[in-house]
């Protein structure tokens, strides 16, 4: 029963640490063949020298006591991520006008993830309400992601998964979830384009309406195979992916705007963002 309860508190860990976007699935499949390899290395010397001079307990509590030591230092000089916010964002409105022209420098150009990595550009920001966005993408094809979930994560060990079948790993911007995620694959080989969207802190107000304005990015992921294991990972190339969002329904105007150099952080992002709203907030600027 021991071997079981360490190996479910391991792959509960793991899987966290997954779920929150602090380890890229490929570095935790790494470090579970290399603790199981570890793990067999000892089991060998255990077995080779089980018929000499066992170790006395005292010395086995003082090396794990020197552990927990370890484990103690290392938690005190590491600063924990803060915790995932679930009260309500409270929002800053502007006209529309200053946000097509000025106001949308303000929002964030990068994704700021639980280790504080700015690797991610934020080249989509779009105004609309939860329910007229989700319209927006279902008429241009798009649909929600695949979470993931004890059925979806059976497609890692397919052996021809369905791309749009992988379940697709929520991230996390200024300690907060994404709040809406959409996915698209324009033909069966090409690699699969997904949107994730955060509330921005900022709405369009136009007399008594108001609009909340989402930032985010959008991205491609390419189905990387890991021996008998299939899963997602980020393209970290962000150019020209602007361009899947430039065209829409005719109710809606999308304009292009240009990042300054200094706030371009990735070397595969050219500081292109979209602006996308309803025709008629961006058309009485």
């Amino acid at each position: 029963w021991a071997y079981s309860f360490f190996t479910l508190v391991i792959i509960t860990a793991g899987l966290s640490q997954l779920y929150l976007g602090l380890l890229p699935f490929s570095l935790l499949i790494g470090g579970l063949l290399l603790g199981l390899a570890w793990i067999a290395v000892l089991g060998i010397a255990y077995r080779r020298h089980s018929h000499e001079t066992r170790v006395p307990p005292r010395s086995v509590l003082l090396w794990f006591g020197l552990l927990a030591l370890l484990e103690v230092v290392y938690a005190a000089s590491h600063t924990m991520p803060p915790p995932l916010h679930t009260v309500r964002q409270s929002t800053t409105p502007i006209s529309a006008s200053y946000w097509n022209k000025e106001g949308w420098r303000q929002l964030p150009a990068m994704r700021d993830d639980l280790r504080h990595h700015d690797d991610q550009p934020f080249n989509l920001q779009i105004a609309s309400d939860k329910s007229t966005l989700r319209q927006f993408f279902t008429a241009n094809h798009w649909r929600p992601c695949t979470g993931l979930s004890l059925t979806t994560s059976m497609q890692w060990l397919a052996p021809s998964p369905d791309v749009m079948g992988l379940p697709i790993l929520s991230q996390v911007h200024a300690d907060r979830y994404q709040a809406a995620c959409y996915s698209k694959q324009e033909h069966p080989d090409s690699p699969l384009l997904v949107v994730r969207l955060w509330r921005s802190g900022y709405s369009l107000k136009r007399d008594t309406r108001e609009i909340p304005i989402w930032v985010g990015n959008i991205s491609q992921l390419a189905t990387i195979q890991l021996g008998m294991m299939s899963y997602l990972r980020t393209n970290p190339d962000y150019t020209g992916l602007t361009e899947y969002m430039q065209t829409g329904p005719t109710s809606w105007q999308a304009v292009i705007r240009q990042r300054e150099l200094a706030q371009i952080k990735s070397a595969k992002w050219k500081g292109r963002v979209v602006l996308i709203a309803p025709r008629d907030w961006l058309s009485n600027r």
